[in-house]
């Protein structure tokens, strides 16, 4: 989704323990990610509250899954010999 595209659409906001659940994580994992500038975007709406846009979380998501390929398969033998 473009950054327009994001503007003109509503966004759907949680919480850390929100997201955390939404990302398969520990909420204090999510918290230190944070204190090291690790991990999804966020909004800082005071000092205390931390909200994640779902759609950014799910593009979080979706850009780490990893596609497993059969060793000895062509695009394994290909991958190792590049």
């Amino acid at each position: 989704m473009s950054l327009e595209e994001r503007k003109r659409t509503p966004m759907a906001l949680v919480d850390t323990r929100e997201a955390a659940k939404l990302l398969g994580l520990e909420e204090p994992t999510l918290r230190g990610w944070r204190i090291i500038g690790k991990g999804p975007e966020y909004i800082r709406m005071s000092p205390r509250r931390i909200l994640y846009d779902t759609e950014i979380l799910r593009q979080y998501r979706e850009d780490r899954r990893v596609i497993p390929v059969r060793a000895g398969s062509e695009a394994t033998i290909a991958a190792l010999q590049s």
